[in-house]
């Protein structure tokens, strides 16, 4: 049948002079009949470039680079997977009168249930974090700091390699990144954590041979990153090995002006946040026979916080020096072993085991002459997971069937100490506990005409468990939940279409839910509480993936019921101390609503590529009532030695239970060019200096404005290094790609 054939065509792209893989190339799939372009992608590292999703049929596959010959492969009559082996490219002189740059494709790839971000097909995302990737994506929120949102909200799941990790966005390498999925209505063999999942997909290599990635950065305020990839595959024997060096600063200038009754409080100075993480991660996949894959890596990451703040506190008219330090470490290892069995043509059985552990240090001094608050807290976190799958294909139908069990355990212990005669005394405490999730699942997904179709359920049941010393009985809670999806794609011509239904979970973590207090600043303690129950979410989605000549757009629109939503109520400690209380609370039932869309437009024969992102959102919920929108600017131009982007970026006013943020507004502006192995990008952040990062409180006899923005503008210097080699094609082997179901030849 052939609306069920999905088809996959890979290569290389080679220099011809250098005989060396060709990174970046831009490589484009068109319609015979009428040149339509139905795909297209950039060649990674290697020089190697996949494009799925491919309908039978005959095609023209065209391979450009700035300064080399376009080379037009074609007519290719497909009627399976197809490697088409080494495409060689030959160089020309770069005039102005001779370059034409034609399309150059999407960002975004959308699939059935999920949105593939290419990281090298924007220059800003290639020379940042995992967060930079994100920007400018339908939907999604990156503020300068590197903080994501998605749809309004930061309760995501982020995952690397579809594993959970303690890493942040901030801290993964753009460089080391393959492609970034975000799914917004997940299926059922997905935990159901967050409102949506982040699953970060790191780069190997898939051919045979070695290759080698390395990436530095320098910036203006001092950070530094050394990053590098090592790779090898024989076939059988696929070892790799991941280094990172970071230095992280971030510069900020602080105001903040707090009324409490007839006192106030005004703070005015500098934050310099700074980090070191260091990271090593070994691995291999051993394929001893066609019908055995197993997969091990061992990691180990270090990562030290030293956030520094100086300012002038000034307490109904009366000034004073202070300087607050905070210093939190950890070294965190982690462990992944995994055993894929092909039982036959239709059934594979598949089996995990993943797990880390850190324990973390964390101690803060805030000292002035009136006085000082002090806290110190120890932390050992655990977490590890076994998984069995079962897929089985039966007709036009494949069957995904498994069991996960999850368990994370904490332990704590946290003290404190002052002498500021109107900070209150924040009682010591420790605790411990642990979490195990239950989780079955299944899915059922095939195709009926043109219709892609996946319907899932899941089903999870978790118990909590707590010993806290400021409690006389353990705390514990136990809920079943059943989570059920669907998700449909329908391609029409070059055009797609999408629809996700989705029920998710957002759990409050021991911060939000203990009933303790901690101090977060000379103005601020945080509350958990006990009675804070989990968010769930409705959501619901249509979009879809329009190619017009050299015009893409991703329009969609989505909604969410949520139920037990959780905020942040913050008023005053009490009448004499001169902080405020923050305590997370249930906010009572809401409901999201909004539409974004995506645009891509290759202009003046492709010289300039221009791509913007603006989106609108409505929320309703406890005493709110309100709406935001935003959109993201992106223009890249072709220049004689490479590509100059400049971004814009704008948030609208945002509202919660606690106070409103401010609007938001952010400019980069990037320069990148190649030669032979290397790529250099130069970076400016917030060149035009308009950020500035607002929130507003307001009480019965209270109130609070708070904003910070950059010192200074970021200069950012980036250098990257490309080198591999192909060994001698290995004997042509069935292998899956990326877990689809459809095989090829390698």
């Amino acid at each position: 049948m052939a609306f069920l054939i999905s088809l996959t065509i890979l290569g290389r792209v080679i220099d011809e002079e250098s005989t060396k893989p060709m990174a970046y190339a831009v490589v484009i799939v068109q319609k015979l009949a009428d040149s339509s372009q139905i795909g297209g992608t950039y060649t990674n590292e290697d020089g190697i470039f996949t494009i799925k999703d491919i309908k039978p049929g005959e095609y023209l596959l065209s391979v450009e680079f700035i300064g080399y010959q376009k080379k037009i492969i074609g007519p290719l009559t497909l009627k399976s997977d197809t490697n088409l082996g080494d495409i060689i490219l030959s160089p020309k002189p770069i005039t102005t009168k001779e370059v034409v740059v034609e399309a150059k494709p999407s960002k975004v790839r959308y699939e059935l249930d999920k949105k593939v971000v290419q990281p090298s097909a924007d220059i800003v995302g290639k020379a940042g974090s995992a967060s930079d990737v994100l920007k400018g994506i339908p939907g999604v929120e990156v503020d300068p700091q590197g903080n994501v949102k998605v749809r309004g909200s930061n309760k995501y799941l982020l995952l690397v390699d579809g594993r959970p990790t303690n890493l942040t966005l901030k801290d993964i390498p753009a460089s080391q990144i393959e492609r970034i999925e975000l799914i917004t209505n997940p299926s059922a063999e997905y935990d159901a954590e967050g409102n949506a999942i982040i699953n970060v997909i790191l780069k190997r290599r898939k051919e045979s041979g070695y290759g080698i990635n390395i990436q530095t950065t320098l910036n203006s305020y001092l950070g530094s990153d050394v990053n590098a990839i090592i790779g090898l595959n024989t076939g059988e024997f696929q070892p790799y090995i991941r280094l990172q060096l970071t230095r992280q600063i971030l510069k900020m200038m602080l105001y903040g002006k707090y009324v409490f009754q007839s006192d106030s409080v005004i703070i005015n100075g500098y934050s310099k946040n700074q980090a070191i993480i260091g990271m090593t991660n070994i691995g291999f996949k051993f394929l001893p026979s066609q019908s055995d894959e197993i997969t091990f890596e061992l990691g180990g990451t270090y990562k030290n916080l030293k956030p520094i703040s100086s300012y002038i506190y000034t307490l109904n008219g009366n000034n004073f020096n202070v300087i607050n330090n905070f210093q939190s470490s950890y070294l965190m290892g982690n462990f992944l072993l995994g055993y894929d069995r092909k039982i036959d043509e239709n059934n594979k059985v598949s089996l995990t085991f993943y797990s880390y552990y850190f324990p973390r240090s964390l101690n803060t001094s805030d000292s002035a002459s009136d006085g000082y608050i002090r806290s110190i807290g120890n932390f050992n976190q655990g977490y590890g997971y076994g998984e069995i799958k079962y897929i089985t294909n039966f007709g036009n139908f494949e069957l995904n069937t498994g069991y996960k069990l999850s368990i994370f355990s904490s332990k704590s212990q946290n003290e404190f100490e002052r002498n500021l005669s109107y900070f209150p005394q924040i009682s010591n405490y420790t605790y411990e506990g642990s979490d195990q999730v239950h989780a079955f699942y299944s899915t059922l997904s095939s195709s009926f005409g043109n219709l892609n179709y996946k319907i899932g359920l899941r089903l999870e049941y978790i118990n909590r468990i707590f010993n806290v010393s400021t409690q006389n009985q353990p705390i514990e809670i136990r809920y079943l939940s059943l989570f059920p999806t669907l998700n449909l794609s329908l391609p029409y011509g070059n055009n797609s279409f999408y629809f996700g239904l989705s029920r998710r979970i957002f759990r409050p973590n021991e911060t939000m839910f203990l009933p303790v207090k901690s101090i977060e600043s000379r103005t601020e303690i945080v509350e958990g509480n006990i009675n804070v129950l989990p968010e769930y979410s409705n959501a619901l989605e249509f979009g879809a993936n329009l190619l017009l000549g050299n015009i893409s757009l991703n329009p969609e629109i989505y909604t969410s019921l949520r139920e037990n939503i959780i905020d942040i109520e913050e008023y005053p400690y009490d009448s004499t101390s001169k902080a405020n209380l923050k305590r997370f609370i249930n906010a009572g039932k809401g409901y999201d609503y909004g539409t974004s869309v995506g645009i891509e437009a290759n202009l003046f024969n492709g010289k300039l590529n221009l791509a913007l992102s603006p989106y609108y959102r409505s929320y309703s919920y406890s005493n709110i009532n309100s709406s935001e929108y935003g959109s993201s600017l992106s223009l890249t131009i072709f220049a004689l030695l490479g590509f100059i982007q400049a971004r814009f970026d704008y948030v609208s006013p945002q509202k919660a239970v606690w106070g409103t943020y401010g609007p938001q507004m952010y400019s980069e502006i990037a320069f990148m060019t190649r030669l032979k192995n290397f790529s250099l990008i130069l970076m400016a952040q917030d060149p035009f200096r308009i950020y500035k990062y607002e929130i507003n409180i307001k009480g019965n006899n209270y109130s609070t404005y708070k904003y910070n923005n950059f010192e200074r503008v970021n200069l950012s210097f980036v250098l990257q290094y490309n080198f591999s080699k192909q060994f001698k094609p290995p004997s042509k082997r069935e292998t899956e790609i990326e877990s689809t179901g459809k095989r090829m030849l390698r």
